[in-house]
């Protein structure tokens, strides 16, 4: 005896044609999609990225309506940004990069470092021109 398959009715060849029930299609795409979502909600969990109030799609799978509106859905108070040809927009950066890196005027660097903080000079540790006054 042959197991029915979950996919009896809904797929089936039509010549050198593979036709399929547009639900299959779609659950292709359903995982990857919840793992973008869940990446995106960790990202915006991060504190370095408190304040963001849009995100931008770009990549070949930004294209995708099933993505745009699982986004949309999950992030409804963020505005998305979908630049025409969405799927071209890391290439073009790349090569605008490549041609002229001084275009790229400010990113998130995956390291930063505090400012505005101080320790007690010690002169037998520290050098002398790190030393000043704080008047506060």
């Amino acid at each position: 005896m042959i197991a029915k398959s979950k996919f009896a009715g809904k797929v089936q060849f039509m010549g050198d044609k593979l036709r399929m029930d547009h639900e299959v299609a779609k659950g292709f795409f359903q995982m990857p999609i919840d793992r973008m979502v869940e990446k995106i909600k960790q990202l915006l969990d991060d504190p370095v990225n408190a304040g963001v109030e849009a995100i931008r799609m770009v990549g070949g799978f930004s294209d995708s309506p099933l993505l745009q509106d699982a986004v949309r859905s999950n992030f409804p108070k963020l505005m998305l940004v979908i630049p025409p040809e969405a799927g071209l927009a890391v290439l073009k950066g790349a090569v605008i990069f490549g041609h002229s890196p001084q275009v790229i005027s400010q990113r998130v660097s995956k390291y930063t470092y505090g400012i505005e903080t101080c320790i007690e000079f010690d002169k037998d540790e520290h050098p002398e021109e790190y030393m000043f006054e704080n008047n506060d």
